[in-house]
């Protein structure tokens, strides 16, 4: 998925990979889905997702987190002299609001009609040959 146009105000990441998230569950195409991905900052003490590039500089965390409804599973960003308890409960806020992304991209798969899922089998790979069979 491309990045076609974007605000100049929000980073376009997080909402990039949602959106690929819910064009390959809407496909025919395997995909073990639905995942989201959000920004989280820390504002004067207040968790805040997906803050602005504005309300970055003056956050003392960046963290990107992606994960499904049951698990994180990608983490990156930086921050200054924060706790790790601080990290913990960054974590927990971003995974509340996965879930809920994950929400969203579940109604409206629940509002459409979902082609068959196509069948995929992985090609073998054969030493003796050297090729793919």
């Amino acid at each position: 998925m491309y990045v076609i146009s974007a605000d100049q105000e929000n980073d376009a990441d997080t909402i990039a990979l949602t959106g690929a998230s819910l064009a390959l569950s809407m496909s025919r195409i395997p995909f073990a889905g639905p995942v989201a991905a959000v920004r989280i900052g820390r504002i004067q003490g207040q968790w805040v997702l997906n803050p602005t590039f504005q309300q970055l500089e003056y956050s003392d965390l960046e963290l990107i987190v992606a994960g499904t409804d049951t698990a994180i599973t990608m983490v990156e960003g930086g921050a200054l002299e924060v706790a790790e308890e601080d990290i913990a409960e960054a974590l927990q806020v971003a995974h509340r609001g996965i879930r809920e992304l994950i929400g969203i991209q579940r109604q409206v798969l629940g509002s459409i009609e979902k082609p068959a899922q196509m069948t995929w089998t992985p090609s073998r790979w054969s030493p003796a040959c050297g090729s793919v069979y």
